[in-house]
């Protein structure tokens, strides 16, 4: 019969794939299945396609699962289509590769596999990550003839740090002009120039162009060649998102793109600027050009010595009725406590201002009280707020505290790097009792709490109900201090389901507490136990907690003491529980 002698060809096509790749040609063998899957009818190419993206080490599986694929055509290609809702690998397949993908969001990784680039002929996806791999310009140039294809959905495409050039960027530019399911473009980190640059920005004039977002942070750019990008820019009316961080533009390159902005057919509201050299001096056009601009909401500033000069300009622009920046970036940017006044004053009358970034500035105790007193004005809006490493410590945080235990706006506060010690976090735990205290998501890495001075963060987070993401990575609590917060996860009220816990100088015996605690909280979705001294003899305990947690979808346990073997059995953990990312 037909079908039967369908099938026969099939499994001797991949017999001889194996062949290949038995034989360690591993070029050779991605080749031939190449070309047999371009032959085969479409479902079989798409069953072949979704089987191989399934895969995360491909080598030392592939011949269980062409074997599979072999046996199983018709059943696997409607077990795939089911895939779609339940996110289940078919029974037959379970123990032959691990699930790393969620829907249609894919990580391929080919470090050292460069002959497995031509898969990417294969792959009709919607999400492609192949960033951190080392294809150059070859390979980029096997991932531009797929975005060729018809057939090629491909709609976000991650190609930071492959080793592209400027040389080699003239396929894809090419392919990206008259591609129109393309919207995300991430080039960072890649050796364009300005001349790979100018090449992407030929692109972006064209019609049938549909990128949205676009990430050339670290690419070589400088304020001579922007010119081309910002024409581009200025016209286009896809792009919303430019990200050119990390390129010495200067003051010059900056005013160009501050010409963009006042283009009324420029359609960007998220501009990233972290690291480009602006100084003070050359704020002033971008200030102008955001006091009018009606589309930019996410303003990103951070790295560039402005000092506190420049974001006084930066303030102006805030106070402007015109001006919607949401959310704002000022890390590292050389602001004091002498200069925060104009801010603080500009934010207390701002009503679009949500998140808030001042990290990695010397505001001190006095800086951080000014922010605490815009934080008390009921028109601030302020969601999200950062200051972390800011030179606060115990005897300056009263402020923020009480500030914090009215405010009914922000959620997400980060407090990292900051000498706060147990006195100091003794205060933050005295906000969260507040009942009209809304965080959600708090911050305290690093900032000098010990297992002597958990109890009073233990007993406000037994009865808050508002926190659901806790990191106190970097305070030295030992297993004493982890089990005192271990209590007040057993209490019912306690609302938190990430919790970081990385260099805290946890041992296997504490580890056992936190693993008896943990198993009976259902909500507990991260767990992060990163730089630990945990070793192989806490692997049972660990695998009982995996398995008790059925939400459980990451848990982070790198640079630990486990053994080539302890590290093998806590992965296949992931074998049975799709969805679990077990980082270790």
């Amino acid at each position: 019969m037909p079908e039967e002698a369908g099938k026969a060809d099939n499994i001797r096509d991949i017999k001889r794939v194996i062949k290949r790749t038995k034989r360690g040609s591993r070029a050779a063998g991605s080749t031939l299945l190449l070309n047999l899957v371009t032959e085969k009818e479409p479902q079989v190419r798409k069953l072949i396609r979704k089987c191989f993206v399934k895969m995360q080490h491909l080598l030392p599986k592939l011949e269980e699962l062409l074997k599979a694929m072999g046996k199983e055509v018709s059943d696997l290609i409607e077990s795939f289509k089911a895939m779609k809702v339940s996110l289940e690998l078919p029974a037959h397949l379970k123990g032959v590769s691990r699930n790393i993908c969620l829907g249609e969001v894919i990580y391929l990784r080919l470090a050292g596999r460069p002959g497995f680039v031509s898969v990417c002929f294969l792959l009709c996806l919607f999400v492609f990550r192949l960033g951190d791999n080392d294809l150059g310009d070859s390979g980029v140039k096997l991932v531009s003839a797929a975005l060729r294809n018809p057939d090629c959905k491909i709609q976000t495409l991650r190609l930071q740090r492959v080793g592209l050039t400027d040389s080699g960027a003239e396929d894809l530019a090419s392919v990206l002009s008259t591609n129109h399911t393309v919207t995300w473009l991430d080039l960072c980190g890649n050796k364009l120039g300005d001349s790979g640059v100018k090449l992407v920005s030929a692109a972006l004039r064209h019609p049938d162009c549909k990128i949205q977002t676009l990430r050339l942070d670290s690419v070589g750019l400088t304020d001579s060649g922007a010119e081309d990008l910002v024409s581009a820019i200025s016209t286009n009316h896809t792009v919303t998102w430019l990200d050119i961080s990390g390129n010495k533009l200067g003051n010059s390159g900056v005013k160009l793109v501050s010409a963009a902005l006042s283009n009324p057919d420029c359609k960007i509201h998220t501009l990233g600027l972290q690291r480009v050299g602006l100084t003070d001096s050359g704020a002033e056009d971008l200030v102008s050009a955001l006091s009018t601009n009606h589309t930019v909401t996410w303003l990103d500033l951070s790295g560039n010595k402005r000092g506190n000069s420049g974001v006084k300009l930066v303030s102006a622009a805030l106070r402007h009725p015109h001006c919607k920046i949401q959310r704002l970036g000022l890390q590292r940017v050389g602001l004091t406590d002498s200069g925060a006044e104009d801010l603080v004053s500009a934010l207390s009358t701002n009503h679009t201002v949500t998140w808030l970034d001042l990290s990695g500035n010397k505001l001190g105790n006095s800086g951080v009280k000014l922010v605490s007193a815009a934080l008390w004005n009921p028109d601030c809006k302020i969601q999200r707020l950062w200051l972390q490493r800011v030179g606060l410590t115990d005897s300056g945080v009263e402020d923020l505290v009480s500030a914090l235990s009215t405010n009914h706006t922000v959620t997400w506060l980060d407090l990292s790097g900051n000498k706060l010690g147990n006195s100091g976090v003794k205060l933050v735990s005295a906000a969260l009792r507040h009942p009209d205290c809304k965080i959600q998501i708090l911050g305290l890495q690093r900032v000098g709490l010990t297992d002597s001075g958990a109890e009073d963060l233990v007993s406000a987070l037994s009865t808050n109900h508002t926190v659901t993401w806790l990191d106190l990575s970097g305070n030295k609590l030992g297993n004493s201090g982890v089990k005192l917060v271990s209590a007040a996860l057993r209490n019912t009220d306690c609302k938190i389901q990430r919790l970081g816990l990385g260099s805290v100088g946890l041992t296997d015996s504490g580890a056992e507490d936190l693993v008896s605690t943990l198993s009976t909280k259902p909500s507990l979705t991260k767990l992060y136990l990163t730089h630990n001294s945990l070793t192989d003899r806490c692997v049972p305990a660990l695998r009982r907690l995996i398995l008790n947690l059925p939400s459980l979808e990451l848990i982070g346990l790198r640079v630990n003491k486990f053994s080539a073997t302890g590290k093998k059995e806590l992965r296949s953990l992931q074998e049975s529980r799709p969805g679990l990312r077990v980082d270790v």
